[in-house]
């Protein structure tokens, strides 16, 4: 498709931050590498509680549910996009439920005190103007806002298939991200280095730990001055390299407004542990992480939704099941990928947890012309994210580094070998949540005593061969052909069944799609046996 309206153009460029058309308005070639920067800016952190729950009620009602979803999510982050964009800030990363946004002195060329007091102006605004938003069925939601200071870094990595990751990291987020553990709903809070650099120009309540709740700010900076950069077709090829799959497909087909609907999904959001975000190779260090996290992942067909960096560390959300790439087995791609991605780390010298969920989300675009993202929201990013944590936490070796739910295990059982663990209290259950350990792969040709029903010709076939073989020691090939569902798997566990009842020795060996490029994959446990 050619690319050739300017609202399409828009469009594609919305899905990024401004600073990225920032630098690509300097040279809009597509990136060979990985990049870095560092600068002064203050960073907001906007929560949002009750859109899960609200998700989850309206998603109930079907079409028209995804349909009001939709519309809620564009609305609510519309108001979000348009003040922070109108204060001269700039959202990086939009999080499960809110986003991430910074006042970058190296655009504005203002002080940090002043790129901090315009956030600070924008957050107070922010909540006032939410406080007047409603809902649907009394649902309520609610929003809390940290805000932090310092030096930066703004790094783009990957680069896997052309796609790159945004990583945004340093001091200010780790500030914000405390300052977050202060705030009720309603609440703008600095962390104290934020509130040394704009104490003059506004009105506080000290807090505990030097972190302070912000009630006005008496004199407010003017509006910012900004040159908004030209978007231009060259740009295109470096835009579509920071887009998801799932959006590129349907925004190349003009298909944007198609985006919402409900998708299930087997979702990963993985923690990692040991990068030095303030050391001096730092872009080295998570070139390297992200890099082999993208292999390991599409090498099992799935895709990176977000990487976050905040006060538990640095936390991959990946999925399984959006379009284009969707499967029979989602799950048990999802848990393989999982374990991959769990032990290529440890070869870095990484550790990490890992926590696997399955189920509905609502998947679909929030925003606006000027800013969006692919959003995924659901109790099972929730689930996911809280067994990640539980593992996280647990004292080392209470749990093992990659846990799933009751509804992976289900779809992965029957290709995948699993350990059951203790139920965990995870938050947001009443009730103790089961969760299980995968043991690596199983064949489905295993023995099983279950009557087979017909295929009496083949069965007579299958043991003269394996009569000839033992009486005569001659060998052969039988090549069983049939569609999907016919009953190969059964008609080759019975033969091994009457294999070993005759004390013929067996080895097994099974092909896999995802595998097709891995050389005698399916030899590979006749060799080692």
């Amino acid at each position: 498709m050619t690319i050739q309206a300017p609202a399409l153009l828009e469009t594609f460029a919305s899905y990024v931050p401004g600073l990225i058309i920032h630098y690509l308005t300097a040279d809009p070639r597509p990136l060979t590498g990985p990049v870095a920067e560092r600068f002064p800016a203050a960073v907001l952190l906007a929560d949002i509680s009750g859109f899960t729950a609200l998700t989850e009620e309206l998603t109930r009602s079907g079409p028209a549910g995804v349909e009001e979803v939709s519309s809620l999510l564009n609305r609510y982050f519309g108001i979000l996009i348009d003040l922070i964009d109108d204060h001269g800030g700039d959202i990086v990363e939009f999080t499960g439920d809110g986003v991430i946004a910074l006042w970058p002195t190296v655009i504005s060329g203002e002080t940090l005190a002043e790129a901090t007091v315009r956030a600070v102006q924008c957050g107070l605004l922010v909540q006032q103007q939410i406080a007047a938003f409603t809902t649907v069925d009394n649902l309520h939601l609610t929003l809390r806002i940290s805000i932090g200071a310092g030096e930066v870094l703004f790094a783009t990595v990957g680069g896997a298939l052309g796609r790159w990751e945004l990583v945004v990291a340093g001091e200010p987020l780790t500030q914000a991200s405390a300052a977050e553990h202060y705030t009720t709903p309603g609440d703008v809070v600095l962390s104290p280095e934020a509130l040394a650099l704009a104490h003059a120009y506004l009105d506080s309540t000290s807090l505990s730990d030097g972190f302070a709740r912000v009630t006005a700010v008496p004199a407010p900076l003017l509006p910012p001055v900004r040159a908004v950069p030209a978007i231009t077709l060259t740009m295109l090829p470096a835009i579509r390299g920071y887009i998801p799959g799932a959006v590129l497909e349907r925004l190349m087909a003009d298909q944007a407004e198609w985006l919402a609907e409900l998708r299930y999904v087997t979702v990963i959001f993985l923690c990692i542990d040991g990068l030095n975000y303030l050391a001096h190779d730092a872009l080295e260090q998570v070139q390297l992480v992200m890099h082999t996290l993208q292999a390991a992942l599409y090498h099992y067909e799935g895709s990176v939704n977000q990487f976050i960096v905040d006060d538990k560390g640095t936390v991959l959300v990946a999925a399984f099941g959006l379009p284009p790439l969707t499967h029979q087995h989602d799950a048990m791609l999802a848990v393989q990928a999982a374990t991959a991605m769990h032990a290529r780390l440890q070869q870095l010298g990484s550790a990490s947890s890992s926590g696997i969920a399955t189920g509905w989300v609502f998947c679909g675009a929030r925003g606006n012309t000027r800013r969006r993202d692919y959003a995924m929201i659901g109790d099972v990013m929730n689930l996911a994210a809280r067994l990640m944590q539980a593992s996280v936490q647990m004292p080392h070796g209470d749990l093992p580094p990659v846990i799933c739910d009751t509804t992976t295990y289900i779809g992965a059982r029957s290709h995948l070998a699993f350990e059951q663990l203790p139920p965990i209290k995870v938050k947001g259950k009443s009730e103790p949540v089961a969760i299980y350990r995968p043991m690596g792969r199983v064949l489905t040709t295993t023995r099983t005593r279950t009557p087979i029903i017909g295929r009496n010709r083949e069965r007579t076939l299958l043991r003269e061969q394996l009569d000839m073989l033992i009486a005569e020691r001659i060998g052969g090939v039988v090549i069983i052909e049939g569609e999907v569902g016919m009953g190969k798997s059964r008609l080759i566990s019975d033969v091994l069944e009457q294999a070993h009842e005759l004390h013929v020795i067996t080895l097994a060996g099974t092909g896999d799609a995802i595998e097709h490029n891995t050389s005698y994959h399916a030899w590979r446990p006749i060799f080692i046996a």
